[in-house]
């Protein structure tokens, strides 16, 4: 578990974390005024919840399917 987390937050070889790649996308919504659903900040996904919501500490597991899609069902409404 702890390889896994600290794979997904640790830099790529371009030196990008996940992180980054959100805040990009988030910035280029911004940018151009356009809503983004952003699961990587607001899923529910952290390092308390990794074990019970994937099924390898990234990939989601049923219970991760389902958390995420209350929050994107949410976040379309709004749209």
């Amino acid at each position: 578990m702890t390889t896994i987390l600290s794979s997904v937050a640790a830099p790529n070889v371009f030196g990008f974390s996940h992180n980054d790649y959100a805040n990009a996308v988030i910035n280029i919504g911004s940018l151009y005024a356009l809503p983004v659903c952003d699961l990587y900040h607001n899923s529910g996904f952290n390092k308390l919840t990794l074990n019970s919501l994937t099924i390898d500490g990234l990939h989601p597991n049923l219970l991760g399917m389902i958390e995420e899609g209350s929050y994107l069902s949410g976040f379309i409404s709004k749209v």
